[in-house]
């Protein structure tokens, strides 16, 4: 069984479409669900974006112990892949042997969406 782990400290949070939580809980956890989904009824709610410039550059990083990885951007309505890139293996995990930090860095300013 393969196991990637994707730290919070990335600047882009990802969450796992359609995911149900438990039903005996009361709430649905920040890190599972988009952010409209944890508001209650009587609490405002809104959007949130995060701003980026075109020639900004976002790196991110996660820890995997299969390879090589490839990350992939996709159109949500369409379906179609956007843009690709291969991941970096970058180093071992000291802790884990077999284990490896890949980074990726998404440059902006070939995208148009």
């Amino acid at each position: 069984m393969s196991t990637t782990i994707y730290p919070l400290l990335n600047p882009i949070e990802l969450y796992e479409e359609g995911f149900t939580p438990d039903a005996h809980y009361n709430s649905k956890h920040l890190n599972d669900v988009p952010f409209k989904e944890t508001l209650y009824a009587w609490q405002q709610g809104g959007d949130f974006y995060q701003i980026w410039q075109l020639n900004d550059s976002i790196r991110l990083q996660f820890r995997s112990d299969t390879g090589p990885n490839v990350w992939k951007l996709f159109d949500k309505c369409s379906g179609a892949l956007i843009d690709s890139a291969n991941c970096q293996q970058i180093l071992e995990n000291a802790d884990n042997p077999g284990e490896y930090i890949y980074q990726v860095d998404i440059d902006l300013y070939i995208r148009n969406v």
